[in-house]
């Protein structure tokens, strides 16, 4: 499997979800590309998150694990690819039982795969790379304008990970309605219903 297939495959389906599914579904390494997208996805996170931690800064909101806000960054920094896995596991189960439930057709594999390869785009698109610069290189700005950088007015920053979290759930819901062999006004509730149970997992750590 080459990495950059696996590149193609992110990219595509950021923007043709429908067809780079079904691209998918014809590939035999399908659960390879999945896998490699979320260790990609969690260890860009996860390193940027440490040296976040190492630069002192510390959340700006306790997570409801109670996590000290001063450490926070150095635990999420190798803890980060364990917690997407986890994430992406929580979504595509959810995905996959409710799917079976309206006569769903794919695999937990090639949804599993698709959950992996839809997050990265959109993730690294409108939230790393503004999160990024700050934890790294200006991480005395943080506790100013947490989460976005100085330059950039509260409302892009709150509008700029809604537009990432949309983003991921159109995509996901076409990709899925192709995996599942549903139709899209079923697959778009699936995935809202497991978006959800991926929220609250989420919200147990997030900062």
């Amino acid at each position: 499997m080459k990495p950059s297939i696996t590149l193609r495959y992110i990219v595509d389906i950021g923007f043709w979800p429908r067809r780079t599914a079904e691209q998918l579904l014809a590939d035999p390494g399908h659960l390879q590309h999945g896998v490699t997208a979320w260790l990609w996805i969690g260890l860009i996170y996860g390193l940027t998150a440490f040296v976040g931690g190492l630069n002192g800064v510390g959340a700006s909101t306790e997570p409801s694990l109670r996590l000290p806000s001063a450490g926070y960054y150095l635990w999420m920094g190798p803890a980060t690819p364990l917690l997407y896995l986890l994430n992406f596991l929580v979504i595509a189960g959810s995905i996959h039982l409710l799917a079976k439930l309206a006569k769903g057709r794919g695999s937990y594999e090639q949804t599993f795969a698709v959950t992996a390869l839809t997050f990265v785009l959109p993730v690294v698109l409108t939230m790393w790379v503004f999160e990024m610069p700050l934890l790294v290189f200006f991480p005395h700005l943080q506790p100013k304008v947490p989460g976005g950088l100085w330059i950039l007015p509260a409302w892009f920053n709150n509008g700029r990970q809604w537009f990432g979290l949309i983003w991921i759930f159109f995509i996901l819901g076409i990709a899925t309605s192709r995996v599942q062999r549903l139709s899209i006004w079923k697959a778009l509730p699936i995935t809202l219903a497991a978006f959800i149970f991926g929220w609250a997992v989420e919200l147990t750590y997030l900062r």
